[in-house]
């Protein structure tokens, strides 16, 4: 590309979409599109460490400055390939299933307990989300918002029960950094991973299914 020219047009090598300017994602051979990334997001924690910065003499430490590694940038593009094509497979199996009877569905990937302190998320927040489940989950059809009255089915049962909140999955921070912030629209829609905070103390697990 010349230095006035037009940008050459790059396709993601999973689903051919074009890769639009500080939308992709590099990973170890490749790189991917944004919805390629939101779609398995969930499954790649992002880890925060602390690491030092060296003074200008270069022998001792400075301070300490806050990192964050993406394992999912250490994936290759044909891994990445395999694991959307068996996702898909999944998602389609459970929409024959249950996607006669509800159009807004997410299948739980992974769940854990939180008890967030006051100072991270404040008085009325802490006691509202205390030894709440959080499913991390990937948008199978339609959307879920904060507030919503959900149907959680668990090995074949269903529970009735709320959203508490919804943050999407980020692809530079932790859940407890997007707890704390509290930023976006708090809601997911169909194609993107999210963790959402589920008004239940226990019995959820891998491949449970929230839907409305």
């Amino acid at each position: 590309m010349g230095l006035f020219g037009k940008r050459e047009k790059k396709l993601c090598p999973i689903c051919g979409k074009e890769l639009r300017l500080f939308d992709g994602l590099s990973v170890s051979d490749g790189e991917i599109c944004g919805d390629c990334e939101n779609m398995i997001r969930g499954k790649f924690s992002i880890v925060e460490y602390w690491k030092k910065r060296w003074g200008t003499s270069g022998e001792e430490p400075q301070d300490y400055i806050l990192q964050a590694s993406d394992p999912l940038e250490k994936m290759t593009v044909e891994e990445i390939k395999d694991m959307i094509h068996s996702m898909k497979q999944v998602q389609t199996s459970i929409l024959e299933d249950v996607g006669s009877k509800y159009s807004n569905i997410a299948k739980v990937d992974n769940c854990f307990i939180i008890a967030p302190s006051v100072l991270e998320v404040g008085i009325f927040r802490a006691k509202e989300y205390k030894n709440k489940l959080v499913a991390t989950s990937e948008v199978i059809s339609g959307e879920f918002a904060k507030g919503d009255a959900v149907t959680v089915t668990i090995d074949g049962n269903d529970v009735a029960t709320k959203i508490i909140d919804v943050f999407l999955c980020s692809n530079s921070s932790t859940f407890q950094t997007e707890l704390a912030a509290n930023m976006g629209k708090h809601k997911a829609s169909v194609g993107t991973s999210a963790w959402i905070i589920l008004d239940m103390a226990e019995g959820l697990a891998e491949g449970s299914l929230i839907q409305k």
